[in-house]
């Protein structure tokens, strides 16, 4: 899909700024209003970006987030009723990719007991189909009270490196964590922002059954505090990319954590990492690439930032997915909020 210079600029402060409406975008980027708002069109109807309202997932009532990574076999047979439960497996899951048999998901869970429970389920239905190997799949879990989520679905660093455009810095206006006492009423409205991102009040007063007033309050204070915020979802393989990697890394807990974080800070430097989760023993990476010759140099500088200051206590365990867009699915994660 080609785009001009003014639809480059704008799908690249759409990722940058997804909390800023037509009119302040237009400010920010030097733009018309009108530029800014057919520019946004397009890209939405071209399946370029996908509008996305992510919860704060600990205010949500998540304790956990879980990475499950392995292998299907191509050819297993869904059994009668095993599709409902293979969907509830995933329930909290917001983000799945599949590619040439290798499956990884992203998720929340409510507690350690609730994940093991669907994990036993998962493992359970998938030999009972057919899908699975022998060799269990692997997951690695992020306790959110004691993890840091370095970058979340930023495609900006990306976008603006593809396009030769210049970075604008964020916002330095640190807010405080909201305290969040969720009401019924709270609760309808945040679960109804999530699973429609793209609604308008009127809509979400309809779906939560709470007066439009009412959601407009919510929604201005949920973002304001923190509680939801906007997020733009970019197709890369609608610009040219192919391969998404993803990497789980063991970390070397004898490093101090000031060293951790210059290597991390350096590695960032890569704009192809559009999502970094770390807490003290492990980290996960996902980054999108061109083809297979940009991911090689990628993962080399990544590795030797790590393993010179021995930031890692072995090579990460990689996988890298072909990805026509097809296999990409940002979720809505609200199935398991309010239970």
């Amino acid at each position: 899909m080609e785009l001009t210079r003014g639809q480059q600029k704008v799908l690249y402060g759409l990722l940058r700024f997804p909390h800023l409406n037509d009119v302040e975008l237009a400010k920010k980027l030097g733009l018309s209003r009108v530029t800014v708002t057919c520019s946004k069109n397009r890209l939405k109807k071209g399946g370029i970006i996908h509008e996305q309202m992510v919860p704060d997932f600990e205010m949500a009532g998540f304790e956990i987030m879980t990475t499950l990574y392995g292998y299907f076999k191509p050819r297993g047979k869904i059994l009668k009723g095993a599709g409902q439960e293979l969907r509830r497996d995933f329930s909290n899951a917001f983000y799945m990719l599949r590619s040439g048999g290798h499956h990884l998901s992203l998720g929340v869970a409510k507690s350690l007991t609730h994940f093991r429970k669907h994990l036993v389920e998962h493992h359970r239905m998938n030999h009972k189909s057919g899908f699975l190997t022998d060799k269990r799949h692997n997951f690695v879990l992020f306790p959110l009270k004691h993890t840091f989520i370095h970058r979340f679905f930023d495609y900006s660093h990306l976008i603006a490196r593809h396009f030769g455009l210049k970075q604008i810095p964020e916002d330095e206006n640190k807010r405080e964590k909201a305290v969040w006492k969720p009401t019924n009423a709270k609760m309808r409205a945040l679960m109804s922002f999530v699973k429609n991102p793209s609604a308008t009040d009127s809509q979400i007063a309809d779906d939560s059954g709470l007066a439009r007033q009412t959601v407009n309050q919510f929604r201005k204070s949920f973002i304001s505090q923190g509680i939801i915020r906007p997020l733009m979802v970019a197709d890369m393989s609608k610009l040219g990319y192919s391969v998404t990697a993803f990497n789980h890394m063991h970390l070397n807990p004898n490093i101090p954590e000031n060293k951790r974080k210059s290597a991390l800070k350096k590695a960032l430097e890569d704009p192809s990492h559009i999502l970094k989760v770390a807490a003290d023993l492990e980290a996960v990476s996902i980054s999108v690439h061109k083809d297979e010759q940009s991911f090689r140099n990628s993962q080399k500088t990544m590795q030797d930032i790590y393993m010179r200051e021995k930031i890692l206590l072995e090579p990460p365990n990689t996988v890298v997915y072909r990805t026509d867009g097809s296999g990409l699915m940002f979720q809505n994660t609200y199935r398991g909020m309010g239970d």
